[in-house]
């Protein structure tokens, strides 16, 4: 699409941005311009997601299958790979389950800053919501 095209079918101006009393009434019908959050895997999915592979199942069964076939040493074969199994799934689970959380707490870390352009004038809004433009007679940085 043709900037020109876009342009029109926004109903805006490339030098003047919308105007204030527009993007008011954008806001209150269409409402805030934010990205949904992504819901985040549940525990058991966490732990499905360790447990579903073709190595694990086989493993598993590998398992079975020596306490089925030797009553003596193949319980104790057994049960020592269904343990390795299950400590395997639970270290997976735990290390999945703190990278989640980690990922989650530096997405709170990021700024969700954007710069418009309203009746001609820059400003800046955050997260979603019309806010202040900040005057720094200084300078940032």
């Amino acid at each position: 699409m043709a900037v020109a095209d876009v342009i029109a079918e926004l109903r805006t101006n490339l030098e003047t941005g919308l105007s204030s009393d527009d993007a008011g009434v954008r806001l209150a019908k269409y409402g805030p311009n934010v990205l949904p959050k992504a819901k985040g895997d549940t525990a058991w999915t966490l732990l499905w997601r360790q447990i579903n592979s073709p190595l694990i199942w086989v493993l598993v069964a590998s398992g079975f299958v020596a306490m089925l076939v030797d009553p003596g040493d193949g319980i104790k074969n057994g049960l020592v790979i269904l343990c390795v199994v299950v400590l395997n799934t639970l270290i997976g689970f735990v290390q999945e389950f703190k990278a989640g959380k980690a990922i989650e707490a530096l997405s709170q870390m990021v700024p969700e800053n954007v710069t418009v352009l309203r009746d001609g004038k820059k400003g800046h809004r955050g997260r979603g919501r019309p806010r202040a433009r900040r005057r720094d007679p200084v300078g940032v940085g």
